[in-house]
């Protein structure tokens, strides 16, 4: 059985985080479109321009802005790969998107449907509508095959609510058994 077609801006958004990914950078990909055109687009960016904002839902964003003209962005909608952190949350409802769509759920770093549900607190002034999931498997895949690649052998990996331990294979791959789609958390001490 297959699933429904990936939609247009979430396949660019996670070519975006593909982009990252191979430059040095968490994979994050993010697309602002309004209506069926895409206004501003980006992959995360800290690293390669020394900025801890870049972000791939900021930098989106500031590229939207520049370039309908307006701080409003009244109307679009962030199609991004993964659940947006506080930061680049706060900056979504400044920036008044109307609709967040992101990929696979940030269960550690995530303040959407996760930690601090920025959208709920009563200080909120602008909610967009959210809808999570849309292209989960792709990019849960990308943040596992990244992080597996960066890790220490036998450090634990949470990915949704599981607990994994990887290890090299002999071609030097990080690899573990029984992974399930989710998001990549390390997990070190206490957290373990």
């Amino acid at each position: 059985m297959t699933g429904f077609p990936l939609p247009a801006p979430m396949a660019r958004a996670l070519s975006l985080a593909a982009e990252a990914a191979a430059a040095g950078e968490v994979p994050v990909g993010a697309v602002v479109t309004h209506g069926d055109e895409i206004v501003g687009e980006a992959r995360n960016s800290m690293r390669g321009t020394l900025d801890p904002t870049a972000h791939a839902e900021i930098v989106a964003i500031r590229h939207a802005a520049t370039r309908l003209g307006q701080s409003r962005l009244d109307g679009c909608t962030l199609w991004v790969t993964l659940e947006p952190c506080a930061m680049c949350t706060a900056a979504i409802g400044l920036a008044r998107i109307a609709k967040l769509v992101f990929a696979a759920d940030d269960p550690k770093g995530g303040a959407v449907v996760s930690g601090p549900r920025l959208y709920g607190l009563p200080t909120c002034h602008h909610r967009p509508e959210v809808l999570g999931g849309i292209g989960e498997t792709a990019a849960a895949a990308q943040l596992r095959d990244f992080f597996a690649a960066r890790i220490v052998p036998g450090v634990l990996i949470r990915i949704g609510n599981s607990l994994f331990q990887f290890v090299r294979d002999g071609a030097g791959h990080g690899v573990g058994s029984g992974i399930s789609i989710g998001t990549v958390g390390l997990l070190r001490g206490a957290d373990a």
